[in-house]
């Protein structure tokens, strides 16, 4: 047992978190990482109505702008949920006098891990497709691809409030049928997100490797 899980750590090390270094050694493909995930990060902190943007109210007669306020019985609330997936704020950031941000701390680190695996996702899938040495791989476009369940989690959220404002029974059928489908999206885009960032991150370290054996074959050939 202890040698399986040695060998698995080894595994990572080696194969996964080497890929993962490679792309993000570079200096362009970190920056969109970071900025992939940031962006997702503040569309699902929005999709979820954790980032309230109100242009005709005015949130200066609930509190002072800027500040910070706790709800009444916070640390009983850390981790009661709304629905699946979604925790009830804790705090609220009055930003400006429209714009406040609600905190609820598993939906902070969930979005922040989703942010991430995301970022890491793409920028390996745009480094598979814009490779320096001309090689190309399908990992580009399953790394690419990987991305649409995490976006559907976002889009699930907000597409409601959007058909609801077109209208119409196929608009309310939709909205009905993305609320439902929700916590289905969350947990698979974990899943996927996971799974082919070790695919991708392996497949570029084992590449790396045969392409200097290859050029140590050449040379010393």
């Amino acid at each position: 047992m202890l040698a399986r899980l040695e060998s698995g750590v080894t595994w990572f090390r080696d194969r996964i978190w080497k890929g993962i270094k490679t792309v993000l050694a570079r200096r362009r493909y970190r920056t969109l990482a970071l900025l992939l995930g940031l962006a997702f990060f503040l569309l699902y902190l929005f999709s979820i109505q954790h980032i309230v943007y109100l242009p005709n109210v005015d949130f200066s007669y609930q509190a002072s702008i800027p500040s910070v306020r706790l709800v009444s019985n916070w640390t009983a609330r850390v981790f009661k949920t709304r629905v699946p997936f979604i925790w009830e704020p804790i705090a609220a950031v009055y930003l400006t006098r429209h714009l406040m941000i609600q905190l609820a701390l598993p939906n902070l680190l969930l979005g922040g891990l989703l942010g991430s695996l995301l970022g890491i996702n793409l920028s390996m899938g745009f480094f598979e497709l814009f490779r320096e040495d001309g090689l190309r791989s399908v990992d580009s476009v399953r790394s690419l691809a990987a991305a649409i369940p995490s976006l559907l989690t976002g889009f699930a959220c907000c597409a409601p409030t959007i058909l609801i404002a077109i209208g119409g029974s196929l608009a309310a059928g939709l909205s009905a049928g993305l609320v439902a489908a929700r916590p289905y999206f969350l947990p698979a885009s974990l899943v996927i997100l996971v799974l082919n960032a070790g695919w991708t991150a392996g497949n570029i370290s084992y590449e790396g490797v045969c392409r200097g054996g290859v050029i140590d074959v050449e040379i010393d050939g």
